[in-house]
């Protein structure tokens, strides 16, 4: 692009010059034309002089004319060139300013090097790429995408803003501002929404390259991204298609729109190929209590807390994309590593004494003679079922065996209905229906959280009554993921899948469940021992981090399930008492009685209301979340960064794998106050193969354990002691403050999945989309 119109004045001088050199040229000759006829034609000449002097003027006067007209010509045309490409410049200078940049203004536009001053100007987009930021150890920090100064082109301004910092139109001032002042191209608005600035680094490392960019779209500096990296990020995002039931065969339909927590991408189709464009949603007020973030705040600032590391930002990036493809990731320093064997048993690794050295020696030979262990298991991933599972047994079932068999045995009559028909779930709804006469209309209706799944599951609920109805055993299938679309989304993210636990599900009747294998039930899941320990590991890590739960359906309807006996009795909470003060020194009060509030607040919202959360809620949530963890947790001697809440985890995991024990604690916690709960000691003992809850059910509370006269608690023993996977040589016990961080916390974990769930589905798409993808 050229810089100044005094080039095109010269090409304009130098035509003219050229113009008037030829007719020059015209008279010179016509001038020794003359000359020669006088000199050799003499009175010959005179006579025809007149004749000769009017052809040569007629074609001079031609020859002028055409001069000129070509002259005209050429100024209109170098006129109107200089026009367009002056129109072009303006429009250029208007895709590269601050206003259409805003802090990438800087980063873009290249300085013009010496051969080309005034001339042309070079401009670089970002390049990212998925794989490359899980290879960086990016750590995602997710923001509303707010509007920032054009007149401020300080390098790493976007990068600064965070879901604590980011500034909020609360102020005039402040909404003119962000009113007008947002960013004209969309890509600086979605790595906004990232967490990406101009200077975002990771250890040192860049997280963005750029690339040299050869012209502008629409007058928009363009971003070029892979289609597929786009769509996994967008995964994350929470992002949502407009298809009912986006295919992964055929190509994505273009216009395309996409929804999500943050906004909307459209898509279209161009001469320059499938063009994006990000759109953001209208700011979002904060729901969630403001003086509970300013406390969290103060909290982790203390002293005590200040080198701690935040467990929900712990693999958040790993955990986050996992959860995108139906997996759950447990961290590499899991700390649970330590503390149990595959069986559950707890194991004093970190306390064993010091041996002679004859016996290390020996330890030293025995080591080496050993067998190398299994490789850890670092994902659970948590297949679909398969259509093509057939019955085991029906093989067996020939009419000569059955007749053999019904007259040597002696069968009544659901052995003779299981003989000829198979399991119960293969049994005919006739026959069914016989063996169900006389139950309770109860146990015959469908749940409202039945209803709920089927709505999210995006079909209808008579549809998905049998899908719900049944049970879901879950088996190891090792290659699982090298023959479903998951592997290919595993591969598009830069994920590996040696460490993962790949299980299949198998959908049974209840009834048909094997209980002596799949000893264990954890939502609509049946599984054995060392199935349920990496289950354990998984949903330990299931936590608010700072933005929207959002998985896939199937993932999404899991986890709901799992925590279904949570929703139950979410209006039933600990009376809360704003006025309460505790000792200086008492932090743990403190901390339980502002999570409290938290969960009051949303109970509030769910009883009396409607809310839409914002990303600075989540950041509430995650806050109060690590905040329970750290009051009650220890600190690890060896780095003051890390703190052990084995302890919490494991009560946690009681409240999820024991339904009955939540339950009854909940209803022993609503007639209680803050203060009465923190002063008692042993309130819930876990012991081997057990657990014991020594709260006792006020009088007006004991007409049973659940709510619901169509659940049967398997794991009530009696005397208010539940069954409960633990292989401990010890038994360990909790005081009232504990009990309550563990329950806050789960409340906290279901109103996370729950108010804030966007099912993504958007993962179809990571082989129909089109290569290459551009943003403007």
């Amino acid at each position: 692009m050229y810089t100044c119109s005094g080039c095109w004045l010269a090409i304009i001088k130098w035509f003219l010059i050229l113009a008037n050199r030829g007719h020059s040229e015209v008279l010179r000759k016509r001038s020794s034309y003359l000359q020669e006829k006088m000199g050799a034609g003499g009175g010959a000449a005179s006579a025809a002089g007149g004749g000769s002097n009017s052809a040569v003027d007629w074609t001079s006067a031609i020859s002028s004319l055409v001069a000129a007209i070509i002259g005209v010509v050429t100024l209109v045309t170098v006129y109107l060139a200089a026009v367009q490409i002056l129109t072009q410049r303006q429009i250029y200078q208007l895709g590269i300013s601050p206003r259409a940049l805003g802090a990438w203004r800087n980063k873009v536009v290249l300085s013009a090097s010496l051969f080309h001053v005034r001339m042309q100007t070079q401009i670089q987009t970002p390049k990212i790429t998925l794989p490359g930021l899980v290879q960086n150890g990016w750590k995602p920090r997710f923001t509303f995408p707010l509007a920032a100064d054009p007149l401020i082109e300080e390098p790493g301004l976007l990068s600064r803003i965070t879901p604590g910092s980011a500034p909020r139109p609360d102020s005039e001032s402040q909404k003119t501002t962000n009113g007008t002042c947002l960013a004209e191209t969309s890509w600086v608005n979605f790595l906004q929404a990232l967490g990406l600035g101009p200077t975002a680094t990771q250890s040192s490392k860049p997280l963005v390259d750029m690339q040299s960019q050869p012209d502008l779209v629409n007058g928009i500096v363009p971003m070029r991204w892979k289609g597929k990296d786009l769509v996994a990020i967008c995964s994350l995002l929470g992002f949502q298609s407009f298809e009912d039931s986006p295919s992964v065969k055929t190509p994505m339909p273009l216009p395309m729109q996409w929804s999500g927590p943050l906004g909307w991408i459209q898509f279209r189709a161009s001469s320059d190929g499938c063009i994006a464009e990000f759109r953001r949603r209208a700011y979002t007020r904060n729901s969630l209590p403001v003086d509970a973030k300013g406390y969290f705040e103060i909290f982790f600032q203390l002293a005590k807390f200040k080198h701690a590391e935040k467990p929900s930002q712990k693999d958040i990036l790993m955990l986050s994309l996992w959860r995108t493809v139906h997996g759950m990731y447990i961290p590499a320093d899991d700390e649970h590593d330590e503390l149990e064997t595959n069986s559950g048993e707890v194991v004093e690794s970190f306390k064993q004494k010091e041996k002679p050295v004859e016996d290390q020696e020996k330890s030293v030979e025995a080591a080496t003679e050993t067998p190398d262990k299994e490789k850890p298991i670092r994902v659970v991933y948590l297949g679909g079922s398969n259509p093509l599972d057939k019955d085991e047994d029906a093989n067996k079932r020939s009419p000569q065996k059955i007749f053999q068999h019904g007259l040597n045995t002696d069968l009544t009559d659901d052995d003779a209905q299981t003989l000829i028909y198979g399991k119960y779930g293969m049994r005919p709804d006739d026959v069914r229906s016989g063996l169900q006469y006389g139950q309770s209309l109860a146990k015959q209706k469908k749940s409202a959280l039945d209803e709920l799944l089927a709505s999210r599951l995006g079909k209808r609920p008579e549809e998905d009554r049998d899908l719900l109805n049944k049970a879901h055993v879950l088996k190891k299938c090792p290659g699982l993921l090298s023959v479903t679309t998951e592997g290919e989304y595993v591969d598009s993210r830069g994920l590996g899948i040696e460490d993962a636990l790949e299980l299949e599900r198998v959908l049974v009747h209840p009834q048909d469940v094997d209980r002596k294998t799949h000893r264990f039930k954890l939502g609509w899941f049946f599984m054995d021992d060392k199935i349920l320990t990496h289950m354990k590991k998984g949903l330990i890590h299931m936590r608010p981090w700072g933005f929207y739960f959002a998985a896939p359906s199937r993932l999404a309807s899991d986890i709901k399930r799992i925590y279904a006996h949570v929703d139950k009795v979410c209006n039933i909470l600990i009376k809360f008492e704003p006025d309460l003060h505790f000792p200086d020194d008492t932090v743990n009060g403190c901390v339980l009685n502002m999570a409290l509030q938290v969960c009051h607040s949303y109970k509030d919202i769910r009883a009396n209301g409607r809310a839409n959360f914002s990303i600075e809620d989540m950041g509430i949530l995650a806050d109060a979340c690590d905040a329970l963890l750290l009051a009650f947790g220890s600190q690890d001697p060896r780095a003051k960064s890390n703190w052990k809440h084995e302890r919490i985890d494991q009560l946690r995991w009681a409240f999820l794998i024991v339904p009955g024990l939540f339950t009854h604690v909940a209803r022993c916690f609503s007639k209680l106050g803050l203060h009465e709960i923190c002063a008692m000691r042993r309130v819930i003992v876990i012991q081997r193969d057990e657990v014991r809850c020594r709260l006792e059910l006020p009088p007006d509370l004991e007409d049973g354990i659940l709510n619901d006269d169509d659940e049967i608690d398997c794991d009530f023993i009696g005397d208010d002691v539940w069954r409960f996977p633990y292989s401990g040589k010890e038994e360990v016990g909790y005081a009232g403050g504990e009990v309550l961080a563990a329950y806050l916390y789960v409340f906290l974990t279901f109103f996370w999945i729950e108010e804030s769930a966007w099912v993504s589905d958007i993962s179809a798409y990571n082989s129909t989309i089109p290569n290459s993808v551009t943003m403007c």
